[in-house]
């Protein structure tokens, strides 16, 4: 028998695709570094963002050093170091997401439409950085602090060595498509919120497109995650059919009418069950 590596089968997709990005992100540093390049680069780093997400709940490899050396990958990926997404993510949001201890809610958007998605950008973003340097300034969080420097680290000395060789390149391949992921990832965070009652049982909105779903690695299941956050990504869908929750099929769907047309006001929530949110660390 050959030994098991990854804990579930349908993380080698997962790996498939961030290994298959990297490398096409490489040939057009390489070889043709062109603006047009960034928006398409910049969904593939949030779609890394997405694979991050899922590791950081359920992690992917039986061995710890494995584990321990995707985080550094995952972080090329993303441009971000990924203890600095963990803490944001599950530390904070999963544990508070129902009031201001949120570094993320939904409140620190502001007006309609577009300008609310950039108000909360602007928000969230400041929002993070301010009490991230207060929880790496604690004792007891040391270790994710010295996880987040290596990582940083790692980052630093690469990005300094590719923008050496092309500046340009740089700055179309990598710079400006990390910022974008980081950006898309935060503005689907906004959507699975916003508006809505997080202390009732409809807490969350869910976006049930196969399609969607597909390329999401099934993020946009976010009831079923929030009730249930050690479950793998794969088992997501299943889960949310056995609740028989609904939602909406598309999530570009809905930016477009709630955001940029503002053709709808709200949304409808659906029934759903709200579960403890205990279970997080059962995995780790």
């Amino acid at each position: 028998m050959t030994p098991k590596i990854l804990k579930y089968k349908a993380d080698r997709r997962s790996v498939a695709f961030v290994s298959i990005f990297i490398l096409i992100q490489g040939i057009l540093f390489l070889f043709s570094s062109r603006w047009w390049t960034f928006p398409l680069l910049a969904l593939g780093c949030a779609i890394v963002g997405a694979i991050n997400h899922n590791h950081m709940h359920h992690r992917m490899f039986v061995s710890k050093s494995l584990n321990e050396l995707w985080n550094f990958v995952l972080s090329w990926g993303m441009g971000s170091s990924a203890a600095q997404m963990t803490v944001t993510h599950i530390l904070i949001h999963h544990r508070f997401f129902r009031d201001s201890r949120d570094w993320t809610r939904y409140e620190l958007a502001k007006g309609r439409g577009v300008q609310r998605v950039f108000s909360y950008l602007k928000n969230t973003v400041s929002e993070i950085r301010r009490h991230r340097k207060v929880f790496f300034q604690q004792t007891r969080n040391e270790g994710w602090l010295k996880q987040a420097r290596r990582e940083k680290m790692v980052l630093w000395i690469i990005s300094l060595c590719l923008l050496a060789y092309s500046p340009l390149g740089f700055l179309f391949c990598y710079f400006l498509p990390w910022i974008g992921g980081l950006l898309i990832v935060l503005v689907v965070n906004l959507t699975q919120h916003d508006e809505l009652d997080l202390k009732s049982d409809q807490h969350s909105r869910d976006f049930v497109g196969p399609l969607g779903n597909w390329f999401a690695f099934n993020s946009f299941f976010h009831t079923v995650h929030h009730e249930k956050p050690a479950l793998h990504w794969s088992l997501l869908p299943l889960e949310h059919r056995k609740r028989a929750l609904g939602g909406r099929k598309s999530f570009w769907s809905y930016i477009f009418t709630h955001y940029l047309f503002q053709t709808e006001s709200s949304y409808l929530p659906r029934k759903q069950c709200l579960a403890s949110p205990e279970d997080e660390f059962q995995d780790r």
